[in-house]
């Protein structure tokens, strides 16, 4: 069962779980806090946390590592002469995008790269606020007074930096890579296809599964 944040809008409660007969629950925590995490501990069968880490609760997790993935992006970025590049951040205090921001963080400094703060641009998770976010971004920019790369917290927000850069006539990737992240179905929408990284979302439920099984010894 993948169980999501309970509360008072939600038909499910807490004592309809505590009563079932569950073996165990899979939970699609992308955007949970650990206080919202907590509360699923209490439950008398094993748990597991899909898409977010929860390190000072003791409770299984499978997640991938954000942080190697933006590292990765730097690393290509690099390695293709991009000297200064810059981070369209999602407003939304999510732990995996606060993970691909450390590993943003992080790879710069590997690379010798200064960090400008101005290159950290807050945006809207979605296409059209994204648009609007880096839209404003730009009117305020003169060519060569920004980034040539950036890298996106998702694909919702590069899609809209797409757009936005199209508009005030900007080529894509030739006069600035853009690249996002989780290879959402959009990527090969987007003219030009955009560059991202993948994340095996397949792999990250069997995985969950395959955990909960073991928790309940049940060979696999």
């Amino acid at each position: 069962m993948v169980l999501h944040t309970i509360d008072e809008r939600n038909n499910v409660s807490m004592q309809m779980l505590q009563n079932s007969d569950l073996a165990g629950g899979i939970i699609f925590a992308t955007e949970m806090t650990e206080k919202d995490m907590e509360q699923f501990l209490t439950l008398p069968f094993p748990i597991v946390a899909l898409d977010n880490e929860f390190i000072t609760l003791n409770c299984d997790a499978v997640a991938i590592n954000n942080r190697m993935g933006t590292f990765q992006v730097i690393k290509h970025l690099v390695e293709k002469n991009h000297k200064r590049i810059g981070y369209f951040k999602c407003k939304n205090e999510i732990s995996s995008f606060q993970q691909r921001a450390y590993g943003y963080q992080n790879a710069l400094a590997h690379y010798h790269i200064f960090l400008k703060q101005q290159d950290v641009i807050h945006t809207s998770f979605t296409v059209e606020g994204s648009f609007k976010d880096v839209d404003a971004y730009l009117k305020e920019k003169q060519k060569g007074e920004i980034p040539t790369a950036f890298i996106c917290d998702d694909d919702t927000i590069a899609s809209g930096a797409i757009r936005a850069f199209q508009a005030h006539g900007y080529c894509i990737p030739e006069d600035i890579a853009i690249i996002g992240f989780n290879n959402r179905p959009m990527c090969q929408e987007i003219a030009p296809a955009l560059t991202s990284v993948d994340v095996q979302k397949n792999a990250l439920v069997k995985e969950s599964v395959q955990l909960l099984l073991k928790r309940n010894d049940i060979n696999v």
